[in-house]
């Protein structure tokens, strides 16, 4: 009786701990509309919307529009009186000017919470030391990536415009490429177009229309008169005059005139900041690394590309606005002109009247190509799908795994196994068994077509592939699936939990590679299980 009590008050305890609701404060930089700011909100609201015990408050500085002293001074009036109002667990903050203002009053303000931080630039010029527990991801611009693209994509022109204002932001990313400015000098022409008012600017452009530039877009939201642009209106106005390609560093310029680039996401921004959020306020625990970097990848818009005649593009580049193509099927086209053929002359013999022999001829054309299209199907999907989670089966992916190695390409691989699986069908019966592993095959279908590969090696254990991913980036998405995967109920209260084995893959012999992750996935099992282990945790 003594034990059962102290069983029960454990649950209680437990069940409060997560049900106790969370304030979370979002402290932006800038203003809500503009297009960087409202990308990372909805990354956080991804991340964090589904918990209703988590209640996220939004907070704009405005400091793109506003920048004096006596607005910052009221501003830290207004924060005394909101933070004493509402008892706050957490603070993401976005950009510099949200993280400069936490970090300088958290004596006054913001003392004893918790910070996560998104969007900064040099990150490692602030004294962080009055801040109690910080994590977050550092914002950096890959302008080395985005020289090497130009002068691939464009080995002509040798001059590049850089235009970066003179707001927070600007000064920041200023400092951040410095470095790599003097680095590219030795093969570019760089110049950078900074103290400017608008009008001065787009007539300056308007003149760049030689073949040996190009125009590299970072900040130009502020000119030296005050006057505020939103990205929006910044780059339609530099693309409406510019006679030459322009490159940009921000996914929200796509679309809107630039050709590319190896472009940022504010959205990808907020939800790794709210996944680590979420860490902290369910499990009161940060990752091991509480600083990530920036990822980038490569975009391009193919109507600017067509439109300079640009035939090459760095691997692994994402086009956008790229026309579809018509795939023919040439052996059903063979096929169904064969069946044509010689059904009208069978029916053309056989029948007098044309037009009925025609009708026949189409509905018997129309039902045999309905039922090969559903044969075929079907033969696909038993020879390639487990039948109960829905994903590709042991001989699918494991194919994959051998495709991969076969071009010896980059990826990492993973095997998870669902914890306490023979529990779960000894308990509560098989038919609830199969329900767990229908969910997680559900879970694992969220990210098949663009993020992984995804196969049911045998009972409990699920073998997942992150092609062209490095291990950093795998571990995010397989952490994130751990995470759904906790959601999934049985048996009134239970979650199911899985432990997992990771490595990037650096020996493509496949017995050596399933031997190294299933050594990985047992150590998980040893270390209390729900949890994900890769080399360097050996």
């Amino acid at each position: 009786m003594k034990y059962l009590l102290v069983v029960l008050l454990f649950f209680v305890f437990f069940v409060n701990g997560f049900s106790q609701e969370k304030n979370v404060l979002v402290l932006h930089s800038y203003h809500q509309g503009l297009e960087w700011t409202d990308s990372i909100s909805e990354g956080i609201k991804e991340k964090l919307g589904d918990y209703t015990n988590i209640k996220v408050y939004y907070e704009y500085l405005d400091t793109k529009r506003n920048y004096t002293k006596k607005y910052y001074d009221k501003l830290i009036e207004l924060y005394k009186e909101k933070v004493y109002t509402i008892n706050f667990d957490l603070i993401i903050t976005a950009d510099n000017a949200a993280f400069e203002f936490v970090i300088n009053h958290g004596d006054s303000i913001f003392k004893d919470i918790p910070i996560i931080f998104c969007g900064v630039n040099n990150f490692d010029e602030y004294d962080i030391s009055k801040v109690p527990i910080i994590a977050g991801v550092k914002e950096k611009v890959n302008i080395r990536s985005d020289f090497e693209a130009v002068m691939k994509m464009f080995p002509k022109r040798n001059k590049v415009y850089i235009v970066l204002d003179n707001t927070l932001t600007g000064q920041k990313l200023y400092k951040e490429i410095e470095p790599e400015i003097k680095v590219y000098k030795k093969y570019l022409d760089i110049y950078f177009i900074r103290d400017f008012v608008i009008e001065d600017l787009m007539e300056k452009i308007s003149k760049l229309d030689d073949n040996s530039s190009v125009i590299f877009l970072l900040t130009l939201n502020r000119d030296k008169t005050g006057k505020f642009l939103s990205y929006k209106e910044a780059v339609e106005k530099i693309s409406s005059v510019a006679k030459i390609p322009i490159f940009g560093a921000w996914d929200f310029y796509l679309k809107k005139g630039i050709i590319g680039g190896s472009l940022i996401s504010g959205k990808i921004q907020g939800e790794k900041a709210a996944q680590i959020s979420l860490r902290y306020l369910l499990y009161n625990e940060f990752p091991d690394r509480l600083i990530l970097d920036t990822t980038t990848k490569y975009y391009f818009d193919y109507n600017k590309l067509k439109e300079f005649n640009v035939k090459y593009t760095p691997k692994n580049s994402i086009i956008i606005n790229k026309p579809q193509k018509f795939k023919v099927n040439i052996k059903y086209l063979v096929y169904t002109l064969v069946v044509l053929v010689v059904s009208v002359g069978y029916l053309e013999i056989r029948v007098k009247q044309k037009e009925k022999a025609k009708k026949i001829l189409k509905l018997e054309v129309e039902k045999r190509t309905k039922e090969l299209e559903h044969l075929n199907a079907k033969l696909i999907k038993m020879a390639t799908i487990d039948e109960l989670t829905n994903i590709f089966n042991r001989r699918k992916v494991l194919g994959e795994l051998q495709r991969l190695i076969n071009k010896k390409s980059k990826f990492c691989i993973a095997i998870i196994d669902i914890d306490d699986f023979k529990q779960i069908n000894d308990i509560y019966g098989h038919a609830i068994g199969d329900y767990v592993l229908k969910k997680l095959g559900e879970v694992l279908g969220q990210y098949t077509d663009e993020f992984i590969i995804p196969g049911r090696i045998g009972g409990e254990e699920f073998l997942i592939i992150f092609p062209d991913k490095n291990l950093e980036e795998s571990k995010y998405i397989l952490e994130d699936i751990r995470l759904k995967v906790k959601k999934i109920n049985y048996g009134n209260y239970k979650s199911v939990t899985f432990s997992a084995g990771i490595i990037d893959v650096m020996d493509y012999e496949k017995d050596k590679i399933l031997s190294k992750i299933d050594t990985l996935l047992y150590l998980a099992k040893n270390k209390g299980k729900d949890k994900i282990i890769d080399e360097s945790l050996i």
